[in-house]
């Protein structure tokens, strides 16, 4: 029995046992008991799917080295060879990014299984040069949200940066 099958029975149960209400009242109430029950049938399936979705979450971060010397110019996430997520970052995105700052870089939803992450930078090194980077991480997803945090290093001896990723299941 369903939870809107459930309170229709409740209510009607209820209705029934006021001998005093007349017929036109007990309709009007009934009425408004249907609708509450359909009300909180869908709010139960929000919910559900709320909740379905934070399961199959994965959230990328993204952060720099605290004033770093090279310039985040591009950043592109692909899992599977498929691109989720390409950001272009502005002087004020960057800027914030220098200064410390974790931006959620990327969140889709991804059924549990064997992945293969892969991002690509392209910045600016001290000689104003671009480069591009490429780093790849193969993760399994359990049931459990995911969260891959990238954080991007100096590596001044080849003028380029260095990944650090963490990877956590809520």
């Amino acid at each position: 029995m369903t939870t809107s099958h459930w309170l229709c029975a409740v209510a009607l149960l209820l209705l029934m046992g006021t001998s005093t209400a007349d017929e036109h009242s007990v309709s009007e109430q009934l009425t408004r008991l249907k609708s509450q029950a359909l009300s909180t049938q869908r709010d139960l399936g929000l919910l559900k799917r709320e909740l379905n979705h934070s399961r199959e979450q994965l959230l990328v971060l993204l952060s720099v080295d605290i004033n770093t010397r090279f310039e985040l110019v591009e950043a592109k996430l692909k899992v599977n060879g498929r691109t989720i997520k390409q950001h272009q970052f502005n002087d004020i995105e960057f800027g914030a990014l220098r200064q410390g700052g974790n931006q959620p870089f990327a969140n889709t939803q991804l059924a549990p299984g064997a992945y293969q992450l892969e991002i690509e930078v392209t910045a600016k090194n001290q000689n104003n040069t671009l480069f591009q980077q490429t780093e790849k991480l193969d993760f399994k997803k359990s049931e459990a949200a995911k969260v891959v945090a990238v954080h991007l290093l100096d590596n001044l001896n080849t003028q380029q940066y260095r990944f650090g990723i963490n990877e956590w299941n809520d």
